[in-house]
């Protein structure tokens, strides 16, 4: 009878001990789980807020010779003003909503336009599929300052120059530690002679519908 006894005290601890044991690893592997969601949300949540930073911190603007007379010649800078890298693989482009001809009726529009690390350029119609044409690679742009000048448009013009050029520049771009997050930078920009015969750009809103240059279109 005592055996009797004795076995089923061990059979009862040795129960006891699996139940605590599963419970335990059930425990463990909640805790697993839940660190593992919390360091997704955390990485989530922090490339979000370094992606807004990038974006509101990335300035596009304009690299003239003073009294310029040909607007094709100017050149945009891109500067990096936060604190994260952008990495190699970055373009600048210049889509022509609208260029006319100053001495006639010619004009170009429904052009993109981009000038690769090697001075050459590269010219597309309407938007870029990135899975046949992935953004090329040259330099990273360091935080804080760092920055790039291109000629987006320098090889679209006339024989007599432009009269006026309503363009969308455009910068697509990565993060470093974000290689698979494409992100965009966008300025609209309109340049027209001034009676002086040079030229003055303007910044225009982004999703504007208005076509700036129609009243240069001659007939």
């Amino acid at each position: 009878m005592g055996l009797c006894l004795l076995d089923l005290h061990e059979v009862h601890r040795k129960k006891h001990a699996s139940l605590k044991s599963r419970a335990v690893r059930r425990v463990h592997e909640r805790r697993q789980t839940e660190t593992r969601i919390l360091l997704l949300w955390k990485r989530g949540g922090i490339g979000l807020i370094e992606r807004a930073e990038v974006l509101a911190k990335l300035d596009i603007s304009l690299s003239n010779v003073p009294g310029e007379r040909d607007m094709l010649n100017t050149k945009f800078t891109v500067s990096n003003g936060s604190s994260y890298e952008i990495s190699a693989r970055h373009e600048l482009l210049c889509y022509i909503n609208l260029e006319t001809a100053k001495g006639g009726p010619a004009k170009i529009h429904g052009v993109r336009l981009g000038q690769l690390a090697d001075g050459t350029y590269e010219m597309y119609s309407g938007e870029i599929d990135r899975r046949r044409f992935p953004v090329p690679t040259s330099n990273p742009l360091h935080p804080h300052g760092d920055a790039q000048t291109d000629s987006c448009i320098y090889v679209m013009g006339f024989i007599d120059g432009p009269s006026c050029a309503d363009i969308e520049v455009s910068f697509d771009y990565y993060l470093q530690d974000q290689p698979e997050e494409l992100q965009e930078k966008k300025a609209h920009l309109v340049a027209h002679l001034e009676d002086t015969g040079t030229f003055v750009w303007f910044k225009e809103p982004i999703e504007s519908t208005t076509n700036y240059c129609q009243r240069y279109v001659k007939d």
